[in-house]
């Protein structure tokens, strides 16, 4: 597939193999960004095999995000498809981080769902956030997702958006 969306300044695309870098193994060295991750890769063998996979399997799309001097920003992940309600689960991680802007990482995470969006015409996304990732809770809520329900060390919430034909 060689689709790519444009939006704002970033660039959404398929994340493939040649996309895979020590840049993007370092992220997983900062605790503070994966403290809330259950499985990291150790070496950059773990990353591609990781990618690899997903692209062999038709109930993954891996979405990577770049800026125009094609650094690597971030990953979304869409998995769990139910093809009769049009909903997906959802996994985000940034790599590089703009403190200054909020819109940057809201723009990262609609920017997919557009993406997404392209490939399949889902209109609901879920996730999970564990309830001590406050940070992750409060930039949910803002970026538009809603509580769905509240188990007792994950929240799951739930973001509706129509599909705009254009």
């Amino acid at each position: 597939m060689k689709k790519r969306l444009y939006y704002k300044s970033l660039i959404f695309k398929e994340l493939n193999i040649q996309d895979i870098s020590f840049n993007y193994l370092n992220w997983f060295k900062k605790k503070e960004r994966v403290r809330f991750i259950i499985k990291k890769p150790n070496s950059l063998l773990d990353l591609k095999k990781f990618v690899k996979k997903s692209k062999n399997d038709n109930e993954v799309i891996l979405v990577g995000i770049f800026d125009n001097m094609n650094n690597h920003l971030g990953n979304v992940k869409f998995d769990q498809f139910d093809h009769k309600k049009k909903s997906c689960t959802v996994g985000i991680m940034t790599g590089q981080r703009n403190k200054r802007n909020y819109n940057y990482s809201k723009d990262l995470l609609l920017g997919s769902i557009k993406f997404f969006q392209l490939l399949k015409e889902f209109k609901t996304f879920n996730l999970g956030v564990n309830v001590l990732n406050f940070r992750a809770k409060r930039f949910f809520l803002k970026s538009g997702f809603r509580m769905k329900k509240n188990y007792s060390n994950i929240y799951v919430m739930s973001l509706n958006r129509e599909i705009k034909k254009s």
